[in-house]
């Protein structure tokens, strides 16, 4: 007899989950699988709407409306690789035929600084590798990373120093080596030093050290020792002593400019890590968790980082990529050490071809459809319109789960796709002609919003049973929704409680601007942007421009740049009413950020006037709007819901999460970034892996089988080693 598997989320968790467990040579014959998702559309914070709404005679724009800004990192390997088989199984997307059309490689990061009273721009090109994130993962250890950030560390300085400086450093090969005031003497381990003056005679020849500097010959040093052991503590002293003498020559570099003070940040902050990374114990195999007790600007500055160094945009940069603002209060960021140092190492060290890999439709357009419409094709069935309100507990048992039936279809089965393009998209409103014709009506009516958690729209309220309607039961859906429809579960179990408490949650907020000129008619005259470490909170910014394409715009309305926002929002908490105050506020400050701040990154977009403020004619806006109305045309959302907010990483948080199979009842697993799934940072790779590991346990334990397939990749720290 089949058992039934009821997900409860269709966000990327439960979706991932469902395609592993159908991924199985005849599993119809061991389950079935049932998702329940509130409102109209999958996808969770990775759900787009296509907008279908037409402004008076001009018709509907179906512009792309994001939760948030999401561009895919390049060690993305388990979230790729389930993308590609995708693609491959329905035959591609409908103008993307491979997952390879559907994202792009993207190598262009800017970072700011406020300097001296003006704000300062720094372009980074991380170089690209012949590697694909579908099919070949990183294979460079954590020494291989050492090595890479010291030789970089060595370019740096040599950068930085004084002509004075680099003639004094020139003289006999010997005499650099016995110097020990030169960092080229950490790569002289395990046995190196007795073979070190042999290399350098290979390299190149005695005769050519003496117009050498040592910076230069460390480098050529670093590409003949990448396999160097380089773990064993008892070198631990003569390493910590020769960085703390390269740090003190590097802390006699007066900041002259700004070239030289960013540099300066850099080195500092590279040697503080390598220092943690050796006296924590990680670079001999110690978990990183084991630092995840302590915040990591602090962890920095204990391994010697100046203040200022923690500050800069190098830092600011991560607690903005993961919206470490515990109650969206930017002035005390707050990010465990041990998951900051394993998102450092991931997004800079293990990307697969480019750092960051950008969609070239909407998100759930290229991400969400595909595996939608491989569920149901492998026979995944879809309960769309239903909302979770309780789960019920017998024993050690999930004995009923309380659903609400949002609306009555006409049909059996919601449709939720629309064609646009030849692409399968969400639209941003429930398609009402698939509803029952009275609740339609009321609906658009009434302005109803089946999303929302504070919607006034009562529906059918239902009781699953264990045995009759499912036999095991997944919470997929994100963290801050378990403290309504687990209360059970959390009157009772400890654990629970503590993992409620202690893993937090911050609300957020994502902006769209359509305009009607171009980046460099904007004033913005570098490459496309992904741009961090702005204004905070509105932090973020990249430019999307490439999506126009794939929207429909009249020549009137036709906009020629596409700017995303991305940021934290003061933490209203879960108030029992919709917090419509709170919205004002929020439109308020975003506006302001237009007016006061957008014009350093556009200098083209300020108006006149003085102080100059922003030019409001700049957006599009099919209602020709005057002034600061023309902002409400725009797409400006905030993730207030439950559901919609971001799971953080605290400092001390780590060690409450639960683990998939951790639930303490026989029947119920969890999948999301907010498990213990080894990466315990809010992203889709992380998801997607506990949604591996959710898939594994499940096959395991019901003794369905175990799934014959490549190890889950980022899983551990064992990736590093």
């Amino acid at each position: 007899m089949t058992k039934k598997i009821a997900i409860l989320g269709g966000g990327m968790a439960g979706l991932a989950l469902a395609y592993e467990l159908t991924s199985i040579p005849g599993w119809e014959k061991k389950y079935s699988i049932e998702i329940y998702q509130q409102g109209w559309r999958l996808g969770g914070k990775c759900a787009t709407g296509r907008n279908i709404v037409s402004y008076g005679s001009n018709p509907a724009d179906y512009r792309v409306e994001e939760h948030g800004l999401h561009i895919f990192f390049g060690f993305y390997v388990n979230t790729f690789r389930l993308l590609n088989q995708c693609y491959k199984e329905i035959g591609g997307a409908g103008p993307f035929k491979s997952l390879e059309d559907a994202f792009k490689p993207h190598s262009d990061i800017f970072l700011t600084e406020y300097f001296q009273g003006k704000w300062k721009t720094l372009e980074f090109n991380l170089s690209q590798n012949k590697l694909v994130p579908w099919d070949e993962s990183s294979k460079g250890t954590l020494w291989d990373h050492v090595l890479t950030t010291i030789k970089f560390v060595l370019q740096t300085y040599g950068e930085l120093k004084q002509p004075s400086d680099k003639a004094s450093d020139k003289g006999s090969i010997l005499n650099f080596l016995e110097s020990g005031k030169d960092l080229v003497q950490l790569l002289l381990l395990s046995g190196f030093i007795e073979i070190t003056e042999e290399i350098l005679l290979i390299l190149g020849g005695q005769k050519e050290f003496g117009n050498l500097d040592p910076e230069n010959l460390s480098i050529q040093i670093l590409d003949k020792a990448s396999n160097i052991n380089s773990k064993k503590p008892s070198h631990q002293k003569l390493v910590l002593h020769l960085l703390e003498q390269f740090r003190e020559k590097v802390l006699r570099i007066v900041s002259r400019d700004f070239d030289t003070s960013w540099r300066l940040a850099l080195l500092d902050l590279a040697l503080a890590n390598i220092r943690g990374l050796i006296v924590d114990g990680i670079i001999y195999g110690k978990n990183l968790d084991s630092l995840d007790n302590q915040d990591y600007r602090d962890w920095l500055k204990k391994h010697g980082a100046r203040k200022e160094s923690t500050e800069s945009c190098f830092i600011r940069v991560l607690y903005d990529l993961v919206y470490a603002f515990p109650k969206g209060d930017t002035s005390k960021p707050s990010l465990a050490a041990g998951v900051a140092i394993r998102v450092f190492i991931t997004v800079l060290f293990k990307y697969n071809g480019a750092i960051m890999w950008k969609p070239q439709a909407g998100f759930a357009d290229v991400v969400v459809s595909p595996i939608y419409k491989l569920l149901k094709q492998r026979g995944v069935k879809f309960k769309f319109f239903h909302t979770v309100k309780q789960l019920h507990i017998d024993g050690n048992t999930i004995a009923g789960i309380t659903v609400e039936k949002q609306v009555d279809l006409k049909q059996a089965e919601y449709e939720p796709l629309i064609e646009f393009k030849s692409l399968d998209c969400w639209p941003n409103k429930p398609l009402y002609d698939q509803i029952v014709y009275e609740q339609a009506e009321q609906l658009q009516q009434d302005g109803i919003d089946l999303e929302s958690f504070w919607t006034n729209w009562k529906g059918e309220t239902k009781k699953l049973q264990k045995g009759e309607d499912f036999d095991i039961a997944v919470l997929a859906t994100s963290l801050a929704p378990l403290s309504f429809i687990c209360k059970e579960i959390v009157d009772r179990s400890d654990e629970w409680r503590d993992m409620l408490c202690m893993v937090k949650t911050v609300p957020t907020q994502g902006g769209q601007l359509w305009l009607k000129s171009t980046l460099n008619g904007l004033g913005w005259k570098k490459s496309s942007p992904v741009l961090g470490a702005y204004v905070e909170p509105i932090s973020v910014y990249a430019d999307m421009t490439d999506l126009i394409k794939i929207e429909y715009w009249s020549e009137k309305n036709y906009p020629y740049s596409l700017a995303y926002f991305t940021g934290v929002i003061k933490d209203p908490g879960i108030p029992l009413t919709f917090p419509q105050k709170d919205i004002d506020e929020l439109n308020l400050s975003a506006i302001n950020f237009l007016e006061n701040h957008i014009g350093y990154l556009w200098n083209e977009s300020r108006t006149g006037a003085c102080p100059p403020g922003f030019n409001w004619d700049l957006l599009v806006d099919p209602l020709n709007r005057t002034g600061r109305d023309r902002f409400y045309s725009q797409y400006w959302r905030f993730n207030l819901n439950p559901s919609e907010r971001y799971v953080m990483s605290v400092p001390g948080s780590t060690r409450y999460r639960l683990k998939v199979d951790e639930s303490g009842f026989d029947n119920l697993y969890m999948a999301g970034d907010w498990v213990n799934n080894g990466y315990n940072s809010g992203c889709v790779e992380a998801t997607v892996i506990s949604a591996m590991q959710c898939a594994k346990a499940i096959l395991t334990q019901q003794n369905f089988g175990t799934k014959q397939n490549e190890p889950i990749v980022g899983e551990n720290d064992e990736w590093f080693f």
